[in-house]
């Protein structure tokens, strides 16, 4: 029902230390009694920051603000009028600090990976008297850096996971704060344009992985299991 998206210290132009976090949540209950708060300390007193809504979509909304200090631990807590819930990273608690600190990350990801844009292109080409679009799925996945071997990249279908393909990802860069290498690394799913014929569905659903190949282990973000989605639309984003 909540789950954090990222967690990335930043240092301001007038010199203070800041981390800024993102937390998807699942659509439950009335929009007017959502809450999203960070329960955290920098000290050994625990207080708490509301985040704010910046986008709803279809099945989850994205919620972002800025925690005023260099290092922090939290936890993340949504509520709503069907219950209070909570992601305590597996009840690790979330720790992340613009500096190496024993026991802390210089940024984290939620789950190990999560997405963080995806998008539609559309080319089309005549063949044989007939007019063919042709879908490019491009995307931005974050992924927490576990260990060298591993792969990452979205599985999507066109009819409902009677089908599916895979769209690996590739590395495009380490997130660095301050000049210091962080453990949140970007990785990119680049368009390669397929048809898909006549299909009675208007979107492809699709989720983002990320395989621990030093410890073999699959991680998922797949929209609370409702997996995301794209209109079969030029320049369509996940709705």
């Amino acid at each position: 029902m909540v789950r954090l998206l990222s967690a990335i210290p930043y240092y301001k132009e007038d010199g203070k230390e800041y981390i800024h976090i993102q937390v998807h949540v699942k659509n439950t209950g009335e929009p007017l009694y959502r809450n999203v708060i960070i329960h955290y300390r920098d000290t050994p007193a625990w207080v708490n920051k509301s985040l704010k809504l910046i986008q709803t979509f279809k099945d989850h909304s994205l919620y972002s603000g800025s925690l005023h200090c260099s290092s922090a631990e939290f936890v993340v807590k949504y509520e709503t009028d069907n219950g209070i819930f909570w992601d305590n990273n597996g009840g690790e608690n979330y720790k992340v600090s613009a500096t190496k600190m024993q026991g802390y990350d210089i940024g984290t990801v939620g789950g190990n990976i999560a997405l963080y844009s995806g998008k539609i292109l559309v080319q089309v080409f005549q063949k044989y008297g007939h007019i063919l679009p042709y879908y490019g799925i491009e995307g931005t996945i974050y992924v927490k850096n576990t260990g060298k071997k591993k792969k990452a990249g979205f599985k999507l279908s066109c009819d409902r996971w009677a089908t599916s393909m895979d769209l690996p990802a590739v590395y495009d860069k380490t997130i660095a704060v301050d000049g210091i290498v962080s453990s949140i690394e970007v990785w990119k799913v680049y368009p390669n344009y397929i048809s898909i014929g006549d299909t009675p569905n208007t979107d492809f659903i699709f989720a983002a992985y990320l395989i621990d190949e030093e410890r073999n282990i699959t991680y998922w973000d797949n929209n609370f299991e409702c997996n995301y989605s794209l209109l079969k639309a030029e320049d369509s984003e996940i709705n």
